[in-house]
């Protein structure tokens, strides 16, 4: 009985013929060949993919925290003045010194952006500032947006003439200004 040769070499038949064994080792070469050059190909093409795509999740994770950042600083800044402006409205209604209170606030672009707490009889022209603060270097009044702006509690009352509001900003625009509102009657309110 003659065996039939199948068309397509099987490559583990390991028979008495030399040349089927020897062509059976080649194919079985010449498939793990294109095995590595596929996997070799398939690695080559997804390491730098890999490696983008971890830059990217670092880069946009820097990101996120910086936008964090910058949102906590600007929020210390507010509360800050927020805080200062209560107690020189405080100052104002118990009459401390028998004089009225006010804040007196710097705007300087290519400087730092301050305040200043006074007290005086009438205005900042008369006034004696009692403490200087500085904004972080990277916060700025967005408004007022001349160089100075002052809110002036009245003595006694602790309330001012009109409305103002005060908006804070990071000077690069990394994240939504704050506004803080005082109306007529004194009261004191921050916005995001």
């Amino acid at each position: 009985m003659k065996l039939m040769r199948s068309p397509v070499p099987n490559l583990f038949w390991c028979g008495a013929n030399m040349s089927n064994n020897n062509m059976s080792k080649k194919y079985f070469i010449l498939i793990s060949v294109i095995v590595i050059l596929i996997a070799g190909a398939y690695f080559y093409f997804q390491i730098p993919n890999q490696r983008i795509a971890s830059e990217t999740k670092r880069i946009n994770d820097s990101i996120e925290e910086s936008k964090n950042n910058t949102k906590e600083l600007l929020d210390k800044n507010v509360n800050n003045l927020v805080e200062n402006l209560r107690q020189t409205q405080a100052n104002a209604k118990s009459g401390k010194n028998d004089l009225a209170w006010g804040i007196h606030l710097i705007n300087k672009d290519s400087e730092n952006s301050f305040y200043e707490i006074f007290s005086t009889a009438s205005d900042y022209a008369q006034a004696r500032t009692k403490e200087m603060i500085s904004l972080d270097k990277n916060v700025k009044f967005c408004r007022p947006l001349q160089e100075s702006m002052d809110v002036v509690f009245a003595k006694g009352e602790g309330t001012i003439n009109t409305d103002t509001s005060i908006i804070l900003c990071f000077r690069h625009g990394y994240t939504d200004p704050r506004l803080i509102n005082i109306n007529g009657s004194g009261e004191i309110s921050s916005l995001e």
